[in-house]
């Protein structure tokens, strides 16, 4: 039974035009999450799902296979789930071989390839239907009412006492082929994976994200293993 790794990229983005082949350091950013997929040593395919002619020759110039989506799968509103299901389908007799599909958004380029192989050998040793990443941050959280803001702590509150928030933060996500057969890339039994800053702080969708990556990369790129 294979894995395999597969990394939506369509090539409309209204916040960044272009921002799937737009250079981080040295590389355009969707090649970060391939050669991450590929240099782990876990997936036996990596597979990029566009409607972008370019995409599609930059993917397959790092050595990724590509699954060009119609446009109806590539709009603002597209599920995921429809993409990575379409890819699926689209590796034919292949498919039935498939045991597990990673989900890595280029979005997220910052990976250690330790956290990636930790989180597949939980996922496989767990019974479950997927597993995806969260951050946790203690943060001073509340609300707005009526035009005044309730907080879900006591004023004057040191952050550090806080009850630790958790988030899904897009890094990764592993789903079992039961699952995805069932309509979900989730289901019902889904494994938290804690990962940790600064790895995690970073979700390219505007402008200012792509400047943080940038500043973060000379002080992390020899902790990602690729």
């Amino acid at each position: 039974m294979m894995r395999v790794a597969m990394i939506p990229a369509r090539g409309g983005s209204k916040r960044l035009p272009g921002k799937n082949l737009r250079l981080l350091g040295e590389r355009p950013l969707i090649v970060w999450s391939i050669e991450a997929a590929k240099k782990s040593g876990l997936f036996d395919i990596v597979l990029v799902t566009t409607d972008d002619d370019a995409i599609a020759e930059v993917s397959e110039g790092a050595a990724a296979e590509v699954v060009m989506r119609p446009t109806e799968l590539a709009q603002d509103n597209s599920p995921t789930y429809d993409a990575i299901f379409h890819a699926w389908e689209s590796m034919g007799d292949n498919r039935h071989n498939v045991s597990c599909i990673a989900t890595l958004q280029p979005t997220n380029p910052f990976r250690p390839l330790s956290m990636l192989r930790e989180a597949v050998n939980m996922f496989e040793t767990n019974e479950c239907d997927s597993l995806l990443t969260v951050s946790e941050r203690r943060l001073k959280c509340g609300h707005i009412d009526n035009g005044f803001y309730r907080p879900n702590y006591d004023f004057g509150q040191q952050s550090r006492l806080t009850y630790p928030v958790t988030f899904e933060n897009g890094m990764l996500y592993l789903t079992s082929i039961a699952c995805l057969l069932n309509g979900s890339l989730s289901g019902t039994k889904v494994l938290p994976f804690l990962t940790g800053r600064p790895f995690d702080d970073i979700d390219i969708d505007i402008p200012e994200d792509f400047i943080l990556a940038e500043s973060l990369l000379a002080f992390i790129s020899d902790r990602l293993g690729y």
